[in-house]
């Protein structure tokens, strides 16, 4: 009569306690590598360091974090979650560097115990804490934009931070070789366009 109420407990605790990230919603087709192999990308799956989402031409895929932020990968994406470190691993901070190789990757949160890295393309890498941002890398650009908050973008010697509401930071390339950082506020109409990249259907 002791062990079965402490039994119940265990199966409810909540699903993230001991999960640094899991799937909680997927439209279309996507998938993940580990370790050399590839597995479908489905409902409650849970990721870790050094796996890589790509996502079909329409899949939209959102995972959510221990600290209760969560990414949203857009179609025709791939994305290196380089490293996914739990708070208890790390001095109660969540961990977590992202290397978007190619499309739309969105990043939310309202929480600031967390220390998040994005790498985006070859071309910048992107600290944040407590925000939500909108990236983009392509052959021919790689592109963040802010949505909320305050990032911190770096592209080479150039160190900037965006504050200001569809305060965009782009960087074109001519073949392999990065060009001038092009930095301003993007329009409404383009800005709504790059957020349905990464919103579902329904």
């Amino acid at each position: 009569m002791i062990l079965r109420p402490l039994i119940l407990m265990m199966f409810c605790l909540p699903a993230l306690a001991d999960t640094t990230a899991i799937v909680e919603r997927v439209q279309e087709k996507a998938a993940y590598q580990r370790y050399g192999k590839q597995y479908p990308v489905k409902l409650r799956t849970e990721l870790r360091s050094g796996d890589i989402i790509t996502t079909s031409h329409d899949a939209r895929v959102q995972i959510r974090f221990s600290d209760n932020s969560f990414v949203r990968i857009g179609g025709g994406a791939r994305v290196d979650f380089n490293r996914l470190i739990p708070p208890a691993k790390n001095k109660g901070v969540l961990k977590l560097i992202f290397n978007v190789l190619k499309g739309v990757f969105r990043f939310t949160s309202t929480s600031s115990k967390h220390d998040v890295k994005i790498n985006v393309g070859n071309s910048m890498t992107i600290g944040i804490r407590g925000t939500d941002l909108y990236t983009n890398a392509q052959p021919d650009q790689d592109t963040v934009c802010l949505i909320k908050g305050k990032i911190t973008v770096q592209s080479g010697q150039l160190k900037i931070t965006l504050t200001q509401q569809r305060e965009g930071f782009i960087v074109p390339k001519v073949g392999m070789t990065k060009g001038l950082p092009i930095i301003r506020v993007i329009s409404n109409d383009k800005f709504n366009l790059w957020l349905k990249q990464s919103e579902f259907s329904d």
